[in-house]
């Protein structure tokens, strides 16, 4: 007799058909997802806890990086293409293309003074939140925030689904300090795989950092240093304050939208929104 299964809706993979997590990436699946669009919050989650790396261990892996380079040709780590060839061996990938981030300021962008704020919850392992950077953002960007009319915060959820989220949350707030953020947030979402899979080790994370022509000693500095990893854990605190039940989740001047919802979702809740804060 053959087992029956089903596909886990987060990572696809083939489970037990009576399964109420997925053995694979631990999704909870005995209740509803918030939407259809949401990947639902686990049951238990904990604050990150890193592997203490010192700049000698970070150092290391740079150099592995570059003897890789050099192996791959004579003069290759001079040139920053040949570089990026040997990085291909860490599966580096880059964004089709790369959107533009008006008036970028950390994990911000936009006018703080316009007058409507989105806050975005998201998690760089998140499928849905994936698929909102790559459909959604872009045209909020061009019709919103670069018109002056949005300032957009984003927010990580700490390890919201994993210690890999939470070392990636850290990565890219160390990439905010080169106000990097948002293309740092781009090759995340591009190289995101199965969650926990061993996708964003260190290695690849500072293969990231050297693909977008990072300052690499800062980088380093500041990743195998913790800089960031309290407030990674206050990010996933306030998770658990707000009840935030699904990623991704957005905050438009305080109205609460769940999920990668379509772009007309999001226009039809900031037209209301600037309707309301200019008194018509």
């Amino acid at each position: 007799m053959v087992a029956q299964t089903k596909k886990c809706p987060m990572c696809a993979e083939e489970i037990p058909v009576n399964a109420q997590v997925c053995l694979y990436c631990n999704t909870p699946l005995g209740g509803k997802p918030t939407s259809p669009e949401a990947h639902p919050l686990p049951q238990t989650i904990q604050p990150a806890i890193k592997p203490k790396r010192t700049g000698l261990a970070i150092g290391l892996i740079a150099a592995s990086l570059l003897l890789g380079c050099i192996a791959c040709g004579a003069g290759l780590w001079f040139f920053r293409d040949s570089l990026a060839e040997a990085l291909a061996s860490v599966g580096v990938a880059l964004p089709a293309q790369t959107s533009a981030y008006p008036m970028a300021d950390g994990n911000a962008m936009g006018d703080p003074n316009a007058p409507v704020v989105i806050e975005e919850y998201s998690d760089f392992q998140c499928h849905y939140c994936a698929l909102f950077v790559e459909e959604t953002l872009p045209q909020i960007i061009d019709d919103y925030i670069a018109t002056g009319k949005v300032y957009y915060i984003f927010h990580t959820l700490g390890s919201y689904l994993g210690p890999e989220s939470g070392a990636a949350a850290e990565a890219a707030y160390c990439a905010a300090d080169q106000n990097r953020f948002w293309e740092y947030h781009d090759i995340l979402f591009v190289n995101m795989g199965d969650v926990n899979s061993g996708v964003f080790t260190d290695a690849k994370l500072l293969a990231f950092a050297y693909t977008l022509d990072l300052n690499i000693d800062q980088f380093q500095e500041c990743y195998s240093g913790d800089k960031y990893l309290g407030r990674v854990n206050l990010d996933l605190l306030e998770v658990q304050q707000k009840n935030i039940a699904g990623a991704p989740t957005f905050y438009v001047n305080g109205q609460i939208i769940n999920g990668a919802k379509d772009f007309s979702v999001f226009q039809t809740i900031i037209e209301a929104a600037l309707d309301a804060a200019s008194g018509d």
